[in-house]
């Protein structure tokens, strides 16, 4: 899950909003990476950093042209549709690891309820 942004859009926009916008697309894909390795830890720093990033790059918008905040719109769009993808997948493995919690505890449970019986 790599941000692709359209070359016609990042065209469009200022030198400085594009170095911005090609090290968002950047950390996108380290927080794609290590989510998929379960680096949460990694991956919340990482967002910490593109949270950053995203301040400064919507930051003066009234500077934009018209054409300028079409596709900086446009961008937008794409970012939301991977921090979507990227939710859906924290989601599933948030659940998975719920999951395999209760069944954890569940075992240690057993555990418990062994080692009263055997010392009684």
């Amino acid at each position: 899950m790599a941000a692709v942004f359209e070359q016609e859009w990042l065209e469009r926009l200022p030198l400085p909003r594009r170095a911005l916008l090609e090290r968002v697309a950047e950390l996108q894909t380290e927080i794609a990476e290590a989510a998929a390795g379960g680096d949460w830890v990694r991956t919340s720093e990482l967002e910490r950093q593109r949270a950053g990033k995203l301040h400064q790059l919507y930051r003066n918008l009234d500077s934009l042209s018209g054409e300028e905040g079409e596709a900086l719109a446009e961008v937008t769009r794409r970012l939301i549709e991977e921090d979507r993808a990227l939710v859906d997948r924290v989601a599933r493995e948030r659940d998975r690891l719920g999951v395999e919690l209760g069944s954890l505890r569940r075992g240690q449970r057993a555990v418990d309820a062994y080692t009263r019986h055997a010392e009684g």
